[in-house]
């Protein structure tokens, strides 16, 4: 597959899945037991990338994003969309609001994930 994240990189774009999957795995070391865990499997309408652009801030990304079979995507630079979001306070709300429901089924992958290992 085709990596569109690399786990350890920055990053500064957001994407949204617009035809396909894209898997969202981590690398894990925990000393003796190291591997891959699978996080979540997004599909057509998800969001991935890194949200920490919205707050004008650099971030190191948490997780490999693998397209496995052909995908389209659409590609957001964080800074711009942060603009739009300045200016459109309900474009903002909406976002933001997205934004906490993906952190927590992300959150709840990783545990999930890691009970796995």
């Amino acid at each position: 597959g085709e990596n569109i994240l690399n786990q350890g990189d920055f990053g500064e774009k957001l994407y949204i899945i617009a035809e396909g999957h894209v898997f969202l795995e981590r690398a894990i070391d925990l000393g003796t037991r190291k591997g891959t865990a699978i996080i979540t499997i997004l599909g057509r309408g998800k969001a991935l990338g890194c949200w920490s652009t919205l707050l004008g801030e650099t971030h190191t990304l948490g997780s490999s994003a693998i397209c496995r079979k052909p995908t389209k995507i659409i590609i957001i630079k964080g800074p711009a969309l942060r603009e739009m979001m300045l200016d459109n306070y309900q474009l903002g709300f909406k976002i933001l609001e997205r934004l906490c429901f993906i952190l927590r089924n992300r959150i709840r992958g990783a545990y999930g994930a890691m009970e796995n290992i």
